[in-house]
C-alpha cells in the first residue's frame, strides 16, 4: 500500500488517468467493499483482511479489460470472501476479463466460464465450467475426489 490514506489509494489511479470526478468513484468502490469508514486511515495502517479488498479496489477502481487474480481470496473469512467474489463476478459483467488461479473447485464452479486445468507441467482445457465438472479430465479427477 501506498503511504497515504485508503481514499489518496484508490483516487490515485483515476488521477493518474486523468478522470475528473475520482473523489466520486473512489468513495464508491470503497462502499462497495465496505471500507468507507476507513476511507481517511493510512492504509498501511490496515488489518490484512481490510489491505486484501483495499488492493482489489485499487485494481478494479479504472475498469481494466483483464484481471489477473492468484488466490484472490485466501486465508480471508468467509464473509470477505463471498464479498470480494460478488465484486469479482459484478466486473466481470461489467467487461473485466477475470483469469483466476484457484484451488478451490467450489471458487471455480462459481466464477469461471471456462477452466484450464494445470497439472505436472501439462495444461489441460479450455474446457467449460459445466463440462469440466460433468466429466473431469483424468488429470483432475483425483485432486477433485479428494476435496469431495
Amino acid at each position: 500500500m501506498l503511504r497515504r490514506t485508503v481514499r489518496a489509494n484508490l483516487e490515485l489511479p483515476l488521477i493518474l488517468r486523468g478522470i475528473s470526478d475520482a473523489r466520486a468513484k473512489a468513495e464508491a468502490m470503497a462502499a462497495d467493499l465496505d471500507l468507507t469508514p476507513l476511507l481517511d486511515a493510512p492504509a498501511r495502517a490496515l488489518s490484512g483482511g481490510e489491505t486484501h479488498k483495499l488492493a482489489v479496489a485499487r485494481a478494479l477502481i479504472t475498469q481494466p479489460r483483464a484481471l489477473f487474480l492468484d488466490e484472490p481470496t485466501a486465508n480471508l473469512d468467509a464473509p470477505t470472501q463471498r464479498l470480494l467474489e460478488g465484486i469479482f463476478a459484478r466486473a466481470a459483467e461489467a467487461g473485466t476479463r477475470l483469469v483466476l488461479a484457484t484451488h478451490s473447485p467450489a471458487q471455480a464452479r462459481r466464477l469461471a466460464d471456462d477452466i484450464l486445468w494445470v497439472a505436472d507441467g501439462m495444461v489441460t482445457g479450455p474446457t467449460s465450467t459445466a463440462a469440466f465438472f460433468a466429466d473431469p479430465p483424468a488429470a483432475a479427477q483425483s485432486y477433485l475426489e479428494l476435496l469431495a
